[in-house]
Protein backbone atom coordinates (compact mmCIF):
# COMPACT_ATOMS: atom_id res chain seq x y z
CA UNK A 1 0.00 0.00 0.00
CA UNK A 2 1.10 3.62 -1.14
CA UNK A 3 1.92 5.82 1.56
CA UNK A 4 0.35 8.86 2.06
CA UNK A 5 2.99 12.15 1.08
CA UNK A 6 2.56 13.20 5.08
CA UNK A 7 4.39 9.74 6.31
CA UNK A 8 7.26 10.21 3.98
CA UNK A 9 7.71 13.94 4.71
CA UNK A 10 8.25 12.99 8.74
CA UNK A 11 9.66 9.81 7.03
CA UNK A 12 12.79 11.30 6.04
CA UNK A 13 13.01 14.24 8.55
CA UNK A 14 13.20 11.27 10.70
CA UNK A 15 15.61 9.77 9.05
CA UNK A 16 17.93 12.90 9.45
CA UNK A 17 16.88 13.28 13.21
CA UNK A 18 17.99 9.63 14.99
CA UNK A 19 21.42 8.86 13.51
CA UNK A 20 22.41 6.16 15.49
CA UNK A 21 20.96 7.85 18.93
CA UNK A 22 17.58 5.74 18.94
CA UNK A 23 19.84 2.56 18.68
CA UNK A 24 22.54 3.35 21.44
CA UNK A 25 22.59 0.82 23.85
CA UNK A 26 24.77 2.92 26.17
CA UNK A 27 22.76 5.82 27.50
CA UNK A 28 19.78 8.21 26.46
CA UNK A 29 21.31 11.76 25.19
CA UNK A 30 20.14 15.08 26.85
CA UNK A 31 18.65 16.28 23.65
CA UNK A 32 16.40 13.24 24.25
CA UNK A 33 15.52 13.98 28.00
CA UNK A 34 14.71 17.20 27.12
CA UNK A 35 12.35 16.56 24.73
CA UNK A 36 10.59 13.58 27.13
CA UNK A 37 10.46 16.68 29.93
CA UNK A 38 8.41 18.73 27.81
CA UNK A 39 6.20 15.74 28.23
CA UNK A 40 6.85 16.02 31.83
CA UNK A 41 6.29 19.55 32.45
CA UNK A 42 2.70 19.43 29.74
CA UNK A 43 1.40 16.84 32.00
CA UNK A 44 2.62 17.69 35.63
CA UNK A 45 2.53 21.39 35.46
CA UNK A 46 -0.32 21.84 33.15
CA UNK A 47 2.60 24.15 31.02
CA UNK A 48 4.11 24.34 27.41
CA UNK A 49 6.49 27.08 27.84
CA UNK A 50 9.60 26.89 26.25
CA UNK A 51 12.66 25.67 28.15
CA UNK A 52 16.25 24.49 27.46
CA UNK A 53 19.45 22.71 29.27
CA UNK A 54 20.19 26.38 30.62
CA UNK A 55 16.92 27.06 32.14
CA UNK A 56 16.68 26.94 36.26
CA UNK A 57 14.00 24.75 36.96
CA UNK A 58 12.83 27.41 39.94
CA UNK A 59 12.60 30.35 38.08
CA UNK A 60 10.57 28.32 35.00
CA UNK A 61 8.09 26.97 37.84
CA UNK A 62 7.39 30.26 38.97
CA UNK A 63 7.42 32.44 35.60
CA UNK A 64 4.98 30.10 34.43
CA UNK A 65 2.36 30.71 37.15
CA UNK A 66 2.95 27.05 39.36
CA UNK A 67 3.40 26.81 42.84
CA UNK A 68 6.65 25.97 44.20
CA UNK A 69 5.11 23.06 45.72
CA UNK A 70 4.58 21.72 42.44
CA UNK A 71 7.85 20.58 41.81
CA UNK A 72 7.94 17.93 44.44
CA UNK A 73 4.96 16.62 42.52
CA UNK A 74 7.24 16.12 39.16
CA UNK A 75 8.60 12.98 40.13
CA UNK A 76 5.45 10.95 39.20
CA UNK A 77 5.13 12.21 35.59
CA UNK A 78 9.34 11.81 35.64
CA UNK A 79 8.58 7.80 36.35
CA UNK A 80 5.79 7.64 34.28
CA UNK A 81 7.25 9.23 31.11
CA UNK A 82 10.78 7.82 31.37
CA UNK A 83 9.93 4.07 32.94
CA UNK A 84 11.90 4.89 36.39
CA UNK A 85 11.66 4.96 39.81
CA UNK A 86 12.01 7.78 41.50
CA UNK A 87 10.72 7.45 45.30
CA UNK A 88 9.74 10.97 46.67
CA UNK A 89 12.40 10.54 49.15
CA UNK A 90 15.15 10.13 46.46
CA UNK A 91 13.29 13.04 44.68
CA UNK A 92 13.79 14.92 47.98
CA UNK A 93 17.08 14.41 48.54
CA UNK A 94 17.81 15.47 44.41
CA UNK A 95 16.02 18.43 45.12
CA UNK A 96 17.47 19.51 48.52
CA UNK A 97 20.79 18.50 48.06
CA UNK A 98 21.43 18.91 51.91
CA UNK A 99 20.14 22.29 52.29
CA UNK A 100 19.44 23.02 55.63
CA UNK A 101 17.30 26.26 55.26
CA UNK A 102 15.16 27.62 52.54
CA UNK A 103 16.76 30.53 52.23
CA UNK A 104 20.27 28.40 51.61
CA UNK A 105 18.72 26.11 49.55
CA UNK A 106 17.75 29.57 47.12
CA UNK A 107 21.21 30.78 47.35
CA UNK A 108 23.39 27.44 47.10
CA UNK A 109 21.39 24.99 45.44
CA UNK A 110 18.16 26.32 43.05
CA UNK A 111 20.85 27.98 40.67
CA UNK A 112 22.09 24.40 40.10
CA UNK A 113 19.00 23.33 38.90
CA UNK A 114 18.71 23.24 35.74
CA UNK A 115 16.87 21.22 33.15
CA UNK A 116 20.17 20.36 32.02
CA UNK A 117 20.83 18.84 34.80
CA UNK A 118 17.87 17.33 35.31
CA UNK A 119 18.33 15.35 32.04
CA UNK A 120 21.59 13.97 33.18
CA UNK A 121 19.79 12.46 36.49
CA UNK A 122 17.72 10.60 34.12
CA UNK A 123 20.06 9.55 31.73
CA UNK A 124 21.71 7.96 34.47
CA UNK A 125 18.87 5.70 36.01
CA UNK A 126 17.02 5.46 32.78
CA UNK A 127 18.07 2.03 31.14
CA UNK A 128 18.23 2.31 27.61
CA UNK A 129 16.09 -0.27 25.21
CA UNK A 130 18.70 -1.25 22.13
CA UNK A 131 17.56 -0.57 18.78
CA UNK A 132 20.90 -2.13 17.08
CA UNK A 133 19.92 -3.67 13.70
CA UNK A 134 20.35 -7.43 13.87
CA UNK A 135 22.32 -9.41 11.36
CA UNK A 136 20.82 -12.08 8.75
CA UNK A 137 23.30 -14.22 6.57
CA UNK A 138 26.02 -11.75 7.35
CA UNK A 139 24.12 -8.70 6.27
CA UNK A 140 22.21 -5.53 9.31
CA UNK A 141 18.66 -5.63 9.00
CA UNK A 142 17.36 -2.38 10.31
CA UNK A 143 13.81 -3.06 10.93
CA UNK A 144 14.60 -6.05 12.36
CA UNK A 145 16.53 -4.45 15.15
CA UNK A 146 13.97 -1.49 15.58
CA UNK A 147 11.14 -4.78 15.84
CA UNK A 148 13.15 -6.32 18.69
CA UNK A 149 13.46 -2.88 20.55
CA UNK A 150 9.39 -2.12 20.20
CA UNK A 151 8.95 -5.49 21.56
CA UNK A 152 10.57 -4.89 24.74
CA UNK A 153 9.44 -1.73 25.23
CA UNK A 154 6.07 -2.87 24.82
CA UNK A 155 6.24 -5.60 27.72
CA UNK A 156 7.76 -2.42 29.58
CA UNK A 157 4.60 -0.88 29.48
CA UNK A 158 2.12 -3.99 30.07
CA UNK A 159 3.95 -6.88 31.59
CA UNK A 160 1.09 -9.01 30.55
CA UNK A 161 0.95 -8.34 26.52
CA UNK A 162 1.08 -11.51 24.68
CA UNK A 163 3.30 -12.50 22.14
CA UNK A 164 3.24 -10.76 18.80
CA UNK A 165 5.03 -10.90 15.47
CA UNK A 166 5.80 -7.87 12.77
CA UNK A 167 2.74 -7.96 11.27
CA UNK A 168 -0.07 -7.86 14.80
CA UNK A 169 -1.66 -4.87 14.11
CA UNK A 170 -0.61 -2.15 17.26
CA UNK A 171 -4.11 -2.12 18.57
CA UNK A 172 -4.46 -5.96 19.19
CA UNK A 173 -1.47 -5.36 21.97
CA UNK A 174 -1.93 -1.68 23.04
CA UNK A 175 -4.77 0.36 23.67
CA UNK A 176 -5.54 3.55 25.79
CA UNK A 177 -3.68 4.33 27.88
CA UNK A 178 -0.81 1.92 27.84
CA UNK A 179 -0.91 2.60 24.22
CA UNK A 180 -0.28 6.74 25.04
CA UNK A 181 3.00 5.95 27.30
CA UNK A 182 4.35 3.70 24.61
CA UNK A 183 3.80 6.76 21.84
CA UNK A 184 4.66 9.01 24.15
CA UNK A 185 8.17 6.86 25.04
CA UNK A 186 8.99 6.71 21.05
CA UNK A 187 7.92 10.14 20.75
CA UNK A 188 10.97 11.46 23.42
CA UNK A 189 13.16 8.71 21.68
CA UNK A 190 12.62 10.20 18.28
CA UNK A 191 13.11 13.61 19.60
CA UNK A 192 9.41 14.68 18.23
CA UNK A 193 10.24 13.04 14.59
CA UNK A 194 7.52 10.55 15.02
CA UNK A 195 3.44 11.96 14.09
CA UNK A 196 1.32 12.15 16.86
CA UNK A 197 -1.28 10.21 17.60
CA UNK A 198 -4.57 11.57 16.54
CA UNK A 199 -6.91 13.83 18.64
CA UNK A 200 -9.92 11.46 19.51
CA UNK A 201 -11.66 14.79 21.10
CA UNK A 202 -14.48 13.91 18.53
CA UNK A 203 -15.54 10.43 19.32
CA UNK A 204 -15.12 11.71 22.76
CA UNK A 205 -17.61 14.77 22.35
CA UNK A 206 -20.00 11.88 20.32
CA UNK A 207 -20.53 10.15 23.85
CA UNK A 208 -20.99 13.31 25.81
CA UNK A 209 -23.57 14.03 23.71
CA UNK A 210 -25.60 10.52 24.04
CA UNK A 211 -24.83 10.92 27.78
CA UNK A 212 -26.68 14.49 27.74
CA UNK A 213 -29.22 12.38 25.57
CA UNK A 214 -29.83 9.69 28.40
CA UNK A 215 -29.76 12.51 31.35
CA UNK A 216 -32.52 14.10 29.32
CA UNK A 217 -34.81 11.11 28.44
CA UNK A 218 -33.64 9.13 32.04
CA UNK A 219 -36.09 10.98 34.77
CA UNK A 220 -38.64 10.51 31.87
CA UNK A 221 -38.37 6.87 32.00
CA UNK A 222 -38.47 7.24 35.78
CA UNK A 223 -41.19 9.16 36.39
CA UNK A 224 -43.52 6.73 33.68
CA UNK A 225 -41.97 3.49 35.46
CA UNK A 226 -43.21 4.93 39.07
CA UNK A 227 -46.63 6.16 38.08
CA UNK A 228 -47.05 2.59 36.17
CA UNK A 229 -46.28 0.99 39.51
CA UNK A 230 -47.81 2.53 42.33
CA UNK A 231 -46.86 0.71 45.22
CA UNK A 232 -43.92 1.93 44.55
CA UNK A 233 -44.36 5.38 45.56
CA UNK A 234 -42.50 5.03 49.69
CA UNK A 235 -40.37 8.16 50.15
CA UNK A 236 -37.32 5.79 50.36
CA UNK A 237 -37.96 4.50 47.10
CA UNK A 238 -38.98 7.89 45.61
CA UNK A 239 -35.09 9.37 46.40
CA UNK A 240 -33.69 6.40 45.44
CA UNK A 241 -35.43 6.53 41.76
CA UNK A 242 -35.02 10.12 41.53
CA UNK A 243 -31.17 10.11 42.74
CA UNK A 244 -30.39 7.66 40.40
CA UNK A 245 -32.31 9.86 37.85
CA UNK A 246 -30.52 12.49 38.13
CA UNK A 247 -26.86 11.82 39.44
CA UNK A 248 -26.07 7.72 39.42
CA UNK A 249 -26.86 6.77 36.28
CA UNK A 250 -25.70 9.48 33.86
CA UNK A 251 -22.51 9.69 35.89
CA UNK A 252 -21.60 5.93 35.01
CA UNK A 253 -22.58 6.10 31.39
CA UNK A 254 -20.83 9.48 31.09
CA UNK A 255 -17.54 7.74 32.78
CA UNK A 256 -17.92 4.42 30.94
CA UNK A 257 -18.42 5.80 27.67
CA UNK A 258 -15.18 7.96 27.41
CA UNK A 259 -13.55 5.00 28.73
CA UNK A 260 -14.84 3.10 26.04
CA UNK A 261 -14.31 5.58 23.60
CA UNK A 262 -11.02 5.62 24.43
CA UNK A 263 -9.94 2.24 24.83
CA UNK A 264 -11.73 1.36 21.54
CA UNK A 265 -10.48 4.41 19.21
CA UNK A 266 -8.19 3.86 16.96
CA UNK A 267 -5.41 6.95 17.22
CA UNK A 268 -2.83 5.59 15.22
CA UNK A 269 -1.36 8.09 12.51
CA UNK A 270 -1.78 7.33 9.03
CA UNK A 271 0.19 4.61 7.38
CA UNK A 272 0.65 3.00 10.68
CA UNK A 273 -1.14 -0.56 11.79
CA UNK A 274 1.01 -3.44 12.65
CA UNK A 275 4.43 -3.18 14.72
CA UNK A 276 5.93 -3.87 10.99
CA UNK A 277 4.55 -0.41 9.75
CA UNK A 278 6.44 1.43 12.68
CA UNK A 279 9.59 -0.60 12.58
CA UNK A 280 10.28 0.45 9.06
CA UNK A 281 9.29 3.90 9.84
CA UNK A 282 11.57 4.13 12.84
CA UNK A 283 14.21 2.80 10.76
CA UNK A 284 16.35 4.87 8.46
CA UNK A 285 14.52 4.45 4.89
CA UNK A 286 17.49 3.36 2.78
CA UNK A 287 18.13 0.20 0.85
CA UNK A 288 18.97 -1.50 3.75
CA UNK A 289 15.32 -1.39 5.18
CA UNK A 290 13.85 -2.05 2.10
CA UNK A 291 15.82 -5.01 1.43
CA UNK A 292 14.86 -5.98 5.33
CA UNK A 293 11.10 -6.11 4.92
CA UNK A 294 10.79 -8.86 2.65
CA UNK A 295 12.84 -10.81 5.83
CA UNK A 296 10.15 -9.21 8.11
CA UNK A 297 7.05 -9.93 5.26
CA UNK A 298 8.43 -13.86 5.46
CA UNK A 299 7.75 -13.78 9.56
Amino acid sequence: MALSDGVVRWRVRLTAALGDRIMSENAYSREQILCGLKQTVKVGLSTEAPFDADTRIHNYIMESGCDEDDLEFLNWGIEDVFGIELPPPEWETMLTQGAGSHEEWMERVAPTLTFGWLADEIAGRAKPIPFEPLTFLGRRCVPAGMFCGLTRMAGEINPQVKRFGPSTPILHRLRGRRLSRFWDRLTWMTQDQLPPLRDITRQLHHADVAVLVLAVVNPIFWFWLMTCLPRWHSPAVVATASTCAIFAVPAIFYLGGRAVVTWMADPLPNGITTFRDLAIQLSAYNNEAREGCARLDSQ
